[in-house]
């Protein structure tokens, strides 16, 4: 078992101790991925040892590294402030423990070992009484324990791979300073802190290995506390400097069992390096129940299973289970979800899901779970009750987990937390058993759903409310939308797991708007609608696009102004050019002359439709509608055409890669038929080379964009690609330039511009 834990990312004692900084998380408004319906908190205290993707787990949030250094200042100015009484103000009392330095403490040190009235101590004269023992007694101990401070927060980077690090130097006058305060105090209150500031001291001093004689010959003699904890683990450390890898665990698991504040530390701290070292530290355990914290500290970064299995056979009361049985749980739940994400096979019917589902099952984990739990032996039976269905519901065994629900309803009195996990629980049994949803199912699932889709998200305060129902939110609209699929009914698929794919023809989008005008529905109807995104304004919104798109610009314009001014996008350039290179920004950097929406867009497209159509300047016009119809696709500079609800998501800007383009999207937004149509009228009617020379380049982009849509954005396996030289293809509107208008002066602007262009040339 070499090598049996996860190798740390930090081997700092004095993180281990808890005295200078740790990034314990990302920080800002980062959130985990919702995959987990199984809520620790259920039966169990909030633990940062529940399972997480990241190191540790908080509940709503994580915390930043300077909450974590200052994780004890309340503690400490609560027991300063109870000794003192009323003899300073906390926040004067706030500022001497955590604002104040070393130099400005011995300052006011100085008015009692020189008699010196310095400016800090006129200050603070008249703030508390200096001559009160209490006082004196204060100022004393954070001179000394300010120095400590001083070098334990000053350490090298914290983020180092290397598994000592040199240790600050602390003199040995200030070591036997506190070792002398000690010794001689007796005040039990200041006795324990010049202990711990002694341990602390030796720790950080030149002879590390002096923490340990120090600590296991005074130990006893001080109260078990916070201190003395955290004490322990300065002594843990110090073990594990000097390579003693076993007593270092040793001490660690027992502050892990027995002092929760310090559970971060000793599961970092924790650390055994052979299989030697593990059965060392297991011979330590005194009993059953440390064992047990070894165990638990083991399953935490090796193996859950076996950590449940160990402690069961020893100790089946023991807390520990409980806390490994959720990470076990939890664990499972983010494999199979990402099994399921990732299988190549798409998931096409609820009943192809569920023999997915229980193929991904792990056999081992379900068995252990199922033994433990009928057995009624743990400390939490309800948990494991609640673990046991759970796992049977992914297993396809539906009715055993209706009766195990039914059980722990039966035989506890839960408190509303449970309620609501108990409740979810019967709700993912209930959907899963479905493979079609007609009138009485949906009547069935309504107010699950319900409560659900409108009533959690209502308690969830942004996080501070731990139960989580999201994963089950998400994942009840996936089933739904496998059984639609599998019986035909793409309108209710849509509603549930919205994927645009409706809106890919005529038929759909009709069907779709009917079915949201339609004024008869049901309350699962109402439900299904109040949670999806789109509405009937986006949807004409997205017909309008679809109209343009296909030269029915009167049509387009008419739904244009039905709809709210908030959909009269602006564009950054003029869509009515048409340049030699395809530069967004450039065109969007250009100085505009005019400034065009969508309105005057239509306006003009429409214009440009009726002087054609009475041949007027055909040949100017005919280009600039080719260009419109060129710049409204993804090749052009009035993207933001397109930029709707329906297809983006609201995100248009994914859609600067192609390849994001939703494939019933892409022949809409890629195709060039409509700008190859008015390019070829211009050519027809053009009146010098000059302009069938631009005529032809233009048309030769077309073509390079109608080869790359084909072959790339379109090419599915098994096509046959067109060239694999998708470097310098002769495009016919090439040939042409070359051959025929190689006199012009557009000619060689292009060669110019258009590198593409010229390297053809520069190859024939």
């Amino acid at each position: 078992m070499r090598r049996i834990f996860l190798k740390k990312l930090l081997i700092v004692f004095s993180f281990l101790a808890g005295t200078i900084s740790i990034i314990m998380a990302c920080g800002g408004d980062w959130e985990e991925p919702d995959v987990s319906s199984f809520t620790p908190e259920t039966f169990l205290d909030s633990s940062p040892l529940f399972y997480s993707n990241s190191y540790f787990f908080y509940k709503g949030g994580f915390y930043e590294e300077t909450e974590y250094n200052g994780r004890f200042t309340d503690t400490i100015l609560s027991d300063w402030k109870k000794y003192l009484k009323k003899e300073i103000k906390e926040d004067d009392l706030n500022t001497l423990l955590v604002a104040f330095t070393s130099a400005e403490i011995d300052s006011l040190f100085a008015f009692y070992t020189k008699k010196e009235k310095n400016k800090i101590v006129k200050k603070w004269s008249a703030k508390i009484n200096l001559k009160s023992k209490s006082i004196k007694s204060l100022i004393e101990f954070l001179h000394f324990a300010k120095k400590v401070e001083v070098k334990a927060c000053n350490q090298a980077n914290a983020w180092t791979y290397s598994k000592e690090k040199k240790a600050a130097q602390l003199s040995d006058v200030l070591i036997n300073s506190l070792k002398e305060k000690f010794i001689a105090s007796n005040d039990a209150f200041l006795k324990n802190r010049y202990w711990f500031q002694t341990v602390k001291a030796y720790f950080y001093s030149s002879n590390r290995s002096q923490t340990l004689s120090f600590f296991n010959k005074t130990a006893e003699s001080v109260p078990h506390n916070l201190l003395y904890y955290r004490a322990m683990c300065y002594a843990a450390g110090a073990y594990y400097g000097t390579h003693q890898y076993s007593k270092s665990n040793y001490l660690y698991s027992i502050v892990f069992d027995e002092c929760p504040e310090l559970q971060l530390d000793a599961t970092f701290g924790f650390h055994p390096q052979e299989e030697t070292d593990w059965a060392e530290c297991l011979a330590l355990a005194k009993n059953n129940h440390q064992k047990s914290s070894l165990w638990a500290l083991f399953g935490y970064y090796a193996d859950e299973v076996k950590a449940i299995r160990e402690i069961y056979n020893q100790e089946p009361k023991s807390h520990q289970i409980d806390f490994l049985l959720t990470r076990a749980i939890n664990k499972e739940e983010k494999r199979i979800n990402e099994e399921i994400s990732y299988m190549e096979e798409p998931i096409e019917s609820s009943e192809m899901y569920k023999s997915k589902l229980k193929d991904l099952q792990n056999e081992k984990l379900f068995e252990l779970i199922r033994n433990i739990a009928q057995s009624g032996k743990t400390k939490t039976p309800p948990l494991w009750s609640m673990a046991l269905g759970y796992l049977n519901i992914l297993n396809g065994e539906f009715q055993r987990a209706k009766e195990i629900f039914n059980k722990i309803e039966q035989n506890n009195v839960l408190n509303p937390l449970q309620q609501n996990q108990l409740r979810l629980m019967r709700f993912i049994n209930t959907l899963s058993t479905m493979d079609s949803i007609g009138t009485k199912e949906e009547s069935i699932l309504y107010r699950d759903l319900k409560w659900l889709y409108e009533e959690c998200p209502k308690a969830d305060s942004f996080g501070n409310d731990v139960f989580r129902y999201r994963a089950t939110s998400d994942w009840s609209k996936k089933y739904i939308s496998y059984v639609y699929n599998f019986t035909n009914e793409p309108i209710k698929r849509e509603l549930f797991r919205r994927t645009d794919e409706i809106f890919s023809d005529e038929v759909g989008i009709m069907a779709m708007r009917n079915f949201l005008l339609k004024p008869d529905k049901s309350a699962y109807e109402k439900l299904a609608v109040g949670n999806y995104e789109v509405g009937i304004q986006d949807i004409d919104e997205f017909r309008m696009i679809r109209y343009g798109y296909e030269n029915k610009i009167d049509e387009a314009s008419a739904i244009l102004k039905s709809l709210p001014e908030k959909y009269d996008y602006q564009f950054d350039g003029d869509p009515f050019i048409g340049n030699i290179k395809d530069c967004n920004d450039c065109d969007h950097q250009a100085e505009q002359l005019f400034v065009y929406n969508r309105s005057t867009l239509f306006g003009n497209m429409s214009s440009l439709k009726q002087k054609i159509k009475r041949k007027e300047e055909v040949y100017s016009n005919a280009l600039k509608l080719a260009n419109a119809f060129y710049n409204m696709s993804f090749f052009g500079n009035a993207r933001v055409y397109y930029q709707g609800i329906i297809g983006s998501n609201g995100a248009y800007y994914q859609y600067y890669d192609a390849e994001y383009i939703p494939d019933y999207l892409k022949e809409l937004l890629l195709g060039t038929e409509m700008s190859e149509y008015y390019y070829e009228l211009a050519l027809k009617h053009a009146g010098n080379n000059e302009q069938k020379a631009k005529c032809w380049y233009m048309l030769a982009k077309c073509e390079r964009n109608d080869f790359y849509i084909t072959n790339y954005y379109m090419f599915e396996e098994g096509d046959e690609k067109t060239s694999t030289n998708t470097d310098f293809i002769a495009w016919a509107g090439f040939k042409e330039l070359k051959t025929k208008f190689s006199g012009t002066k557009f000619y060689h602007d292009v060669i110019g511009e258009c590198g593409y262009f010229s390297t053809y040339i520069k190859g024939h």
